[in-house]
C-alpha cells in the first residue's frame, strides 16, 4: 500500500520541483506611452445604460436608428448612437421585446412590449 501511494505521488513531486521556483521570471515589460496618445475617451450610447433588446435601421438614413431597451422605453438617435433620445417618455415605458419601422412610412414606429429577457428591477 505504501508503494502505490509514493507511486502516485512521485510524479507529481518531480513535477512540482521542476517547474516551479526554478525559472526566474519575465524581465519587466516597457510600454511606449506614444501609442495611445491618440486617443479620446467618448461616450456611445444614452447616459443611463442598460441592455438592448431591440433594433431597427430607418432604410436611407445610414446613421439614424431605434434601440428598445429592457428597461427604459424606446431610444432614437441620428448621429450613430453619440447621442440617444427617449421617444416613449409619457406614452409608454418598460420593457420592449421588439421594434420595426413601417415601410410604407418611416414615421411610423412598431413597437413590441415584453422583453424575453426582463429583471427584478424593471417590473
Amino acid at each position: 500500500m505504501n508503494k502505490t501511494i509514493c507511486g502516485g505521488l512521485l510524479p507529481l513531486c518531480i513535477f512540482f520541483f521542476l517547474f516551479t521556483g526554478v525559472s526566474s521570471p519575465l524581465p519587466a515589460q516597457k510600454m511606449d506611452s506614444t501609442v495611445f496618445s491618440g486617443m479620446k475617451y467618448r461616450m456611445v450610447g444614452p447616459l443611463r445604460g442598460g441592455r438592448s433588446t431591440a433594433v431597427a435601421g430607418y432604410p436611407g438614413q445610414m446613421h439614424s436608428f431605434l434601440m428598445g431597451t429592457t428597461g427604459g422605453g424606446v431610444w432614437r438617435t441620428s448621429d450613430a448612437g453619440n447621442s440617444w433620445t427617449n421617444i416613449t417618455d409619457g406614452f409608454f415605458g418598460g420593457s420592449m421585446g421588439a421594434i420595426a419601422i413601417a415601410p410604407s412610412n418611416s414615421n411610423v414606429i412598431y413597437a413590441g412590449t415584453g422583453s424575453a429577457d426582463p429583471r427584478g428591477n424593471t417590473s
